[in-house]
């Protein structure tokens, strides 16, 4: 492979030029000033909402303007959407142990490659990549994968000199066999997809499955699918040869050399080094990400996810489960 790179001084994700910069908010309508301004609006807003947890008053600008480019300038949107992202963690037992010390879920880091690539794509979308390491289904602990992709996002959301349109999600299923299937349980299913499509704030560019033989194609049809927006329906793909097949949904340029592509970091490096980064905000993840919303506290309805139909009615909310 050439020259070893340390994970510890490896850029996760490369910065953006201003003039990147200027033509991610150009796409959504937003000028700097009019970002700066809306910033401050939606900070006076997270402050009357106290049935959020405290830590939303420590929010990073970029994790602010992160949302408002995500929801293409329109505050009301940025609102739900938070309140959402805050709210779901009293939903789903992907939040229940975000310890990244964790004996079980640091098997992840053997068992998986995870992580985001360092460079976006030329749509400027953020490109994650999830492969399996290991063709034993027993090993294979699908929450706790769930739960790093999440944990990723979280931490580069709040990277203040990345901005993106969107995120592209490439699964790469050459290892997974029959015995995998029955691992991915419905409910879990439809968390990550509820999380990926209708909180957080970047737009799904596309689910992008490659090396997946065709009894998984049926059963990928069948149980993602249906919680699939119809817009999403379109952006989901999934192909039984190998990686050259997808060339046309992401650039080689951004890929790494076991895809075929030019990043000289290899997936197990880019993996280790996200893995590091999270130990290094383990106190982060323990603390302000652990804290829960109070709804006893909540006095304005409107941006509730009660109105959402699988959450019940205000109140009740709970782990989602289906029968």
């Amino acid at each position: 492979m050439g020259i070893h790179r340390n994970s510890k001084t490896m850029k996760l994700m490369e910065p953006l030029t201003p003039e990147q910069e200027d033509n991610i908010l150009a796409e959504v309508g937003y000028s700097r000033k009019q970002l700066e301004a809306d910033v401050v609006q939606l900070r006076e807003w997270l402050a009357e909402q106290h049935h959020l947890p405290p830590s939303r008053l420590k929010e990073k600008d970029c994790f602010l303007k992160t949302y408002l480019t995500g929801c293409k300038g329109s505050i009301e949107s940025a609102k739900r959407k938070l309140d959402a992202y805050y709210t779901y963690r009293n939903c789903s037992e992907i939040f229940d142990n975000r310890d990244p010390l964790h004996a079980g879920y640091q098997r992840v880091n053997e068992l998986m490659n995870v992580c985001l690539l360092p460079k976006l794509s030329k749509s400027k979308d953020l490109v994650m990549v999830n492969m399996a390491l290991d063709e034993d289904p027993k090993k294979y602990q699908y929450l706790y994968n769930m739960r790093r992709i999440i944990q990723i996002i979280e931490m580069q959301m709040r990277m203040p000199d990345v901005m993106a349109n969107g995120i592209c999600y490439i699964i790469d299923m050459k290892h997974f066999t029959p015995g995998h299937i029955v691992l991915f349980t419905p409910t879990i299913v439809r968390d990550m997809l509820h999380l990926v499509q209708k909180i957080l704030p970047y737009r799904m560019k596309g689910l992008i499955f490659v090396n997946a033989p065709s009894y998984m194609e049926i059963a990928l049809n069948n149980l993602i699918k249906p919680f699939m927006t119809s817009k999403m329906k379109d952006r989901f793909h999934v192909f039984s040869g190998g990686h050259e097949e997808f060339y046309k949904f992401v650039d080689r340029s951004v890929l790494p050399k076991e895809f075929g592509g030019d990043e000289p970091a290899t997936l197990r490096e880019l993996t280790k080094a996200w893995a590091e980064k999270e130990v290094s905000e383990r106190d982060w993840f323990l603390g302000d990400l652990s804290e829960r919303t109070d709804e006893s506290k909540r006095v304005n309805l409107e941006y509730s996810m009660s109105s959402d139909p699988i959450f019940g009615v205000h109140g009740t909310l709970k782990k989602l489960v289906i029968d």
